[in-house]
């Protein structure tokens, strides 16, 4: 978690993203959080009802693009999208038929193209999915790769 506030109610909101990992990131993450508290809107898209969200979710995660974003919004369920320093587009994770966004349009803008270039690599999924191991100073990291 990367960056953290509250709703009305008490409800933890969060967001975590590579590039929130720095302390002078923290003030722009919470505002993130705060129009998304504030001032969100639920567009639908960016997947239809006939596309697998759970292909998607796994795809997004194995691509790991710039400005992706894991978030809870005040619930347990979890979401994953794209954020930027002035916007946030997020879906719930293996879904992906409703986005909750708040800010200018580059953080849509950068789903959509996520979105794009899955389809257009045949929409991969789980299936295709393979472990790859990474070195760190501390030992190893497995992550996901297509």
């Amino acid at each position: 978690m990367d960056a953290l506030a509250h709703d009305e109610h008490g409800s933890p909101w969060w967001l975590s993203a590579d590039w929130l990992r720095t302390h002078e990131r923290e003030p722009v993450g919470h505002r993130l959080l705060r129009r998304l508290i504030d001032h969100s809107e639920t567009v639908p898209g960016p997947l239809t009802s006939e596309e697998n969200g759970a292909d998607f979710y796994a795809y997004i995660l194995a691509a790991r693009p710039s400005g992706l974003t894991t978030a809870a919004l005040g619930n347990p369920a979890w979401r994953i999208g794209a954020t930027g320093p002035e916007s946030v587009a997020l879906i719930l994770a293996g879904d992906g038929r409703d986005t909750i966004h708040a800010g200018g349009p580059e953080a849509l803008d950068a789903l959509g193209l996520w979105v794009e270039t899955w389809r257009s690599a045949g929409r991969p999924g789980y299936r295709r999915l393979r472990p790859e191991l990474h070195r760190s100073e501390d030992g190893w990291i497995v992550r996901a790769a297509l």
